[in-house]
């Protein structure tokens, strides 16, 4: 995972990634994905948007938020996700 840049626009702040693996276990995706992490001008956490194949036809957006406060969870996937998109 590489960073790539801080947006804030007043309203929230993102942080933008660059996953290098693919998001998907397909022959055809993309060797890497983009991550970005949007929080609120107090700095609370919103969601997660990424962007799945970027430039390419085939290319789609999902979004994620956080449905627990639980620490313990949430770190678990955090943890289990860069894993995932490490190995």
């Amino acid at each position: 995972m590489t960073y790539v840049d801080t947006l804030p626009d007043g309203e929230k702040t993102c942080y933008l990634f660059q996953v290098n693996a693919p998001f998907e276990d397909t022959p055809d995706a993309a060797d890497h994905y983009f991550a970005t992490f949007d929080f609120d001008a107090e700095g609370n956490f919103i969601d997660v948007y990424l962007q799945i194949n970027p430039v390419r036809d085939d290319a789609y957006t999902l979004t994620q938020s956080v449905v627990t406060t639980d620490p313990q969870v949430i770190a678990a996937k955090l943890s289990s996700e860069m894993i995932r998109a490490t190995k």
